[in-house]
């Protein structure tokens, strides 16, 4: 769950920053909003394949949010010793990604169920 609440909160800033015209990436051959179905189906996908134990994909996909926790938190310290205004969406997306990045290692590294394990 701490995986998709991180693709909520990252697509929906991603959706807040969009400007009034939407552009073409890529050298105008993929459309802007195929970035945003890229992302809404792995915010539904990479759940599932967490849930269902596949423990080398949740150590991996740990390693993405915590790296942008680790990024925002510089930027912003950066931003700050510059004497700029900091950004409270990036403060409050670090804490996600870094509580995400939190909850998937101990997920991941959680002992493995035996035979007589229920779930």
């Amino acid at each position: 769950m701490a995986y998709a609440l991180y693709g909520a909160v990252y697509l929906g800033g991603a959706m807040a920053s969009l400007g009034p015209e939407h552009k073409v990436d890529w050298f105008g051959l993929v459309p802007w909003w195929i970035f945003f179905l890229a992302g809404t189906t792995l915010m539904v996908c990479i759940p599932v394949m967490i849930w269902r134990r596949w423990w080398w994909l949740t150590r991996f996909m740990a390693l993405g949010p915590a790296v942008k926790a680790l990024v925002l938190t510089w930027r912003q310290g950066q931003s700050l010793s510059m004497g700029m205004e900091a950004s409270s969406y990036n403060w409050a997306f670090a804490v996600v990604a870094a509580s995400t990045a939190i909850l998937m290692g101990r997920a991941s590294w959680r002992p493995k169920p035996g035979p007589n394990a229920i779930c």
